[in-house]
């Protein structure tokens, strides 16, 4: 970039609307793949970072009769969290784990190049070019980070 441009800059998107939400899922799943669209989903339900969403895995899962709940480890303090999930964040990580039963990760890579290495999640740079690609559609400025305040924010997140 020529240092006389100058950088656009977009307004951060934060989703107040079912409608809202609902194009916004469409536009990841039509984009990128069910997975990105989940994280999508699950940053506006749980408010986790991301490396606290993709370190989640299925053995983190507690069932307590119909509450399904997680274990994360909270970055900032290292320290192991009990967070109860809502029912609809819950039936998005069931059926991932019902789509994926030998997956160790909820938001495991599914990259082929990986075939004989010890399985991981997918990274922070797919889920940032995800947000940064579907921010570009809308012409916002979307990324996870600015996502995961909507829960603190009144956004109506119980339409997803």
């Amino acid at each position: 970039m020529d240092s006389k441009q100058k950088k656009i800059k977009m307004d951060i998107f934060i989703p107040k609307t079912k409608a809202e939400i609902k194009e916004t899922s469409d536009l990841f799943l039509d984009n990128s793949n069910s997975q990105l669209r989940n994280i999508w989903e699950l940053s506006l339900l749980l408010g986790l970072r991301v490396n606290e969403l993709l370190q989640i895995k299925f053995s983190d899962l507690i069932q307590d009769g119909e509450i399904l709940k997680v274990n994360t480890v909270k970055e900032r303090r290292n320290d192991i969290v009990e967070k109860r999930i809502s029912k609809p964040a819950s039936r998005i990580i069931l059926n991932a784990q019902k789509k994926h039963p030998n997956d160790i990760y909820l938001f495991q890579s599914k990259n082929r190049n990986r075939i004989n290495c010890d399985p991981r999640p997918i990274t922070r740079q797919v889920i940032y070019k995800a947000f940064s690609d579907v921010g570009k559609i809308i012409n916002k400025k979307l990324t996870p980070h600015s996502v995961r305040g909507c829960k603190n924010k009144g956004v109506n997140t119980h339409c997803i």
